[in-house]
This record gives C-alpha cells, sequence and structure tokens, in this order.
C-alpha cells in the first residue's frame, strides 16, 4: 500500500473511534511518521518507554503542524 492509501485506512479507523467519542475526546489530526522511533535514535529507552524531550525535538516539525 502507499502512503495516502495507509493514511486513508488509518483515518477510516479514527473516524469510526470518534463517532462513539464526546467531541473533546476525539482525535481531531493525526500524523504518521515515516520512520519507526528507535533506541538508536535516542527517541525511546531499552524498555520501549517514550522519551518525550528528544521526540519532540526530532519531530518539532511535524507537532509544529499538528497544533498549528
Amino acid at each position: 500500500a502507499n502512503a495516502q492509501e495507509t493514511r486513508n485506512l488509518i483515518g477510516g479507523y479514527v473516524e469510526e473511534l470518534n463517532a462513539g467519542l464526546n467531541r473533546w475526546e476525539q482525535i481531531k489530526k493525526f500524523r504518521i511518521l515515516d520512520r519507526e522511533l528507535t533506541v538508536e535514535n535516542g527517541e525511546i529507552t531499552p524498555s520501549m518507554k517514550l522519551k518525550r524531550k528528544v521526540v519532540m525535538t526530532n519531530f518539532s516539525d511535524e507537532l509544529e503542524d499538528l497544533y498549528n
């Protein structure tokens, strides 16, 4: 599947999920990253915990796009 097909598929699941949620609980925007978060890039720990500050730095453009 190409990137647009994948986004459409996940978007459909998000719409289904949102249908059962209050407006304030709904997912408004989402972004699919072009790569996995990895220990090697410092974005997660060996026990798979997210390192938020590193992720926020590494994906600052994507995050800014979601909130603007």
